[in-house]
């Protein structure tokens, strides 16, 4: 177990669809700042397995501001600010 503030409101979240260009794609399940993603019919190899969904979930990762995950009920999703992390020196880069 990971030692976590949120470790149990985590264990107790829904799964929600993910899906890219309205098909589902995998699922997500959320907690403030963690993010658990599933590819669905891919292996360790997404990038090979499912191309396009790798990208959305790529791009969302790295461009949240630009790139939302769409998720089935539109629930609504929590991003890190990476542009104040980065300022505040929390983290060097974010790729």
């Amino acid at each position: 177990d990971l030692p976590w503030s949120k470790h149990d409101e985590f264990l107790a979240a829904e799964d929600k669809e993910w899906t890219v260009d309205g098909k589902k794609a995998g699922r997500i399940r959320q907690v403030g700042p963690f993010t658990f993603q599933q590819v669905y019919e891919a292996g360790h190899m997404v990038p090979l397995d499912q191309p396009k969904n790798a990208l959305a979930l790529l791009k969302a990762f790295t461009l949240p501001d630009e790139h939302q995950l769409e998720v089935a009920d539109e629930a609504e999703q929590q991003w890190i600010d990476t542009e104040a992390m980065i300022k505040d020196e929390s983290i060097m880069s974010v790729m």
